[in-house]
């Protein structure tokens, strides 16, 4: 007849126990040293060796050359109490479950004053001890006090809280733990070593994590998996099919779709696995783990090793380029997101749904408002910006004032191409923002300034004879620009009063105004999409200009202009270039020759999805919890 695993690979010293030395090591010096107390009490999780401990100690205390931490295993005390030895009369064992009560505990507490029949003690081993009602307890708590010489208790139970604390008091308490993942799998090795069975390590490892940390756990769905496996013996793919476990191929999609935000790509992650029958709770259980395995190496970097992963080398590797994939607080916050929608998912009624719920939290982070989310899209951010300093549109060196606003101190990097020489006799820069001398452009106010007052009704002759004309505020002090690199050429700037579309490209040759014009209608269709508020705000408005940096959004009104300032739309269309175009410039709307003087469109609902706090978009709330107003200082800092 064949035996469970469980019981045929049952240890039988104190030296076969896995994973429990701190309990075993000073049983085995009590017995060397002939110091055994007459009660103990052994506590912990289920499958964890509390009853194999307990028989090996009542075996090594029976030996004929005992009491003994090695019994000899060849008289009859040792094979009669061998793992599947027939057993002894004076080695009682109860259950507590069907022996609790009061009236069993008296019928013991009668029959413990008789001597033992041939061995030198009577044990009693109690297992489920929290079984034991109070009244029971009570009844034993005398002889447990002061038994006979020749009586020894074990009592061995899983919830050592429900066991009276006069009981504890009067017992040694033992507790054992969940056993190592590693330790697990090199016992179920050793075991197919022994049986004769074929494995891949990774299979051994699956069943290791499955068991939870419980050794018979562990050998008892071992022993169902080769019940079953074919002549290749045990593989991962078929340990996991069999256990539900998700593949890792499968984490792999949802983690390279969470990084790349690809939301077509994630759903179709979870269409398959909802589809080929994957447990949801196990499926998002599985995906925690992931992230945590990613946090570790996020932080702990070489010192997270193969081992303390509980993975192979290779599969490390492969967790080490994820994980550069994020940033610390992203992964943070992913794994929160994950750990809270695991909560969720176990007691709905719809699993899917909150699976997809899930997905789509991972999707939008920028979503929340509190400060993790702010981080992680600071963190998105700042690699968007590496990827646009070292990769520009043509081709250009990056230089740092492009993504700079006004008021910044950073230095403009050099240009690597040779330039000529600025000569002596060119004129000084002109402080404001060059004008377009068509009729689109004509009203754009200066460099960093918003129109404070409406336009006068008369132009002045200057302007009437085909002079520039003067932005709205140009009466207020206008900000100093930034200086130019001195090696710039004179020529590379527009000349004064000409057409100012006519310099299309920007301070670090990263974009052009027919490319922003070319792509307008498309950016119009997509501040429609995220609030049709900002879509009015922007009706009728063209981009005229882009001079150093700075693009001009000529509107029809004074009105619509200011309300565009107030409302901070300027700097969400600014983070829509940025992040969707990769086109990082500042934004200014002005008003158009001719513009009316018009009341303000309506303020923005503060269920605006598209405004945030103080009229902010979700980019510059997470810009400004850190204290920057603009893209630049995220470098600066």
């Amino acid at each position: 007849m064949s035996l469970a695993l469980y019981r045929t690979y049952r240890p039988s010293r104190l030296s076969e126990v896995i994973g429990q030395e701190h309990v075993t090591e000073p049983l085995r010096r009590a017995l060397e040293s002939d110091r055994v107390h007459h009660a103990f009490l052994f506590s912990g999780p289920r499958g964890c060796g509390k009853t194999s401990t307990a028989r090996i100690l009542a075996r090594s205390l029976l030996c004929e050359k005992g009491p003994t931490a090695d019994p000899c295993g060849e008289c009859r005390f040792c094979e009669a109490l061998a793992p599947n030895g027939g057993g002894l009369v004076d080695v009682i064992e109860l259950d507590a479950a069907s022996h609790g009560g009061v009236d069993d505990t008296r019928e013991l507490r009668e029959r413990a004053a008789f001597v033992p029949a041939e061995a030198r003690y009577k044990i009693y081993i109690i297992d489920e001890a929290h079984m034991v009602s109070k009244d029971g307890f009570n009844a034993l708590l005398k002889l447990i006090e002061e038994p006979p010489d020749h009586v020894k208790f074990i009592f061995a139970t899983t919830e050592v809280d429900k066991v009276l604390p006069t009981i504890r008091s009067r017992t040694f308490n033992y507790t054992f733990r969940l056993v190592p993942v590693r330790q697990l799998q090199a016992n179920l090795a050793a075991i197919c070593d022994t049986e004769g069975v074929s494995y891949e390590p990774s299979a051994l490892t699956l069943i290791a994590r499955a068991s939870g940390g419980s050794v018979r756990d562990a050998q008892s769905i071992m022993g169902q998996l080769i019940a079953g496996a074919g002549p290749e013996g045990l593989t991962q793919v078929q340990v996991a099919e069999q256990l539900g476990v998700t593949d890792d191929a499968l984490l792999d999609a949802v983690v390279e779709a969470v990084a790349r935000h690809d939301g077509g790509a994630l759903f179709e992650v979870v269409e398959r696995a909802v589809e080929s029958g994957h447990d949801v709770r196990r499926f998002v259980t599985d995906l925690l783990h992931r992230f945590r395995d990613l946090l570790v190496i996020q932080h702990a970097g070489d010192s997270a090793t193969a081992d303390v992963l509980d993975v192979s080398e290779d599969r490390r590797e492969t967790l080490a380029q994820q994980s550069a994939m994020f940033g610390p607080m992203e992964l943070t916050r992913y794994a929160e997101v994950v750990n809270t929608g695991l909560t969720q998912v176990k007691g709905s009624t719809s699993p899917r749904l909150q699976l997809e719920i899930l997905a789509a939290r991972l999707l939008v982070p920028s979503s929340d408002t509190d400060p993790e989310a702010a981080l992680a899209r600071i963190e998105v951010l700042e690699r968007r910006l590496a990827v646009l300093s070292s990769a520009p549109a043509t081709g250009h060196p990056p230089k740092t004032e492009a993504a700079a606003g006004p008021g910044t101190t950073a230095e403009p990097a050099p240009r690597e191409a040779p330039e000529r020489p600025r000569e002596a006799s060119a004129p000084p820069r002109e402080t404001s923002t060059p004008v377009a001398s068509g009729p689109a452009a004509s009203g754009t106010g200066a460099r960093g300034g918003r129109p404070s007052a409406p336009a006068p009704p008369k132009k002045p002759a200057a302007a009437r004879s085909g002079s520039p004309e003067v932005a709205p505020g140009a009466g207020r002090a206008t900000p100093a620009a930034p200086p130019r690199p001195p090696a710039e050429s004179a020529a590379a700037r527009p000349p004064a009063g000409g057409d100012a579309s006519a310099s299309k490209e920007g301070p670090d040759g990263s974009a052009q105004l027919s490319d922003i014009v070319s792509i307008w209608p498309a950016l119009v269709t997509a501040i429609g999409e995220r609030s049709r508020v900002a879509a009015a705000s922007w009706e009728g408005a063209q981009p005229v200009s882009l001079v150093d940096g700075i693009l001009t959004i000529s509107v029809p009104s004074e009105g619509q202009a200011k309300s565009i300032a107030q409302s901070k739309r300027d700097l969400m269309l600014r983070t829509m270039l940025i992040e969707d175009h990769g086109i990082a410039v500042q934004v200014v709307a002005s008003a158009g020759p001719g513009a009316s003087v018009s009341s303000a469109p309506d303020e923005p609902s503060p269920d605006d999805p598209d405004v945030g706090e103080g009229g902010l978009s979700g980019v510059d709330l997470a810009l400004k919890s850190l204290g920057a107003t603009k893209i630049g200082e995220i470098e600066e800092t």
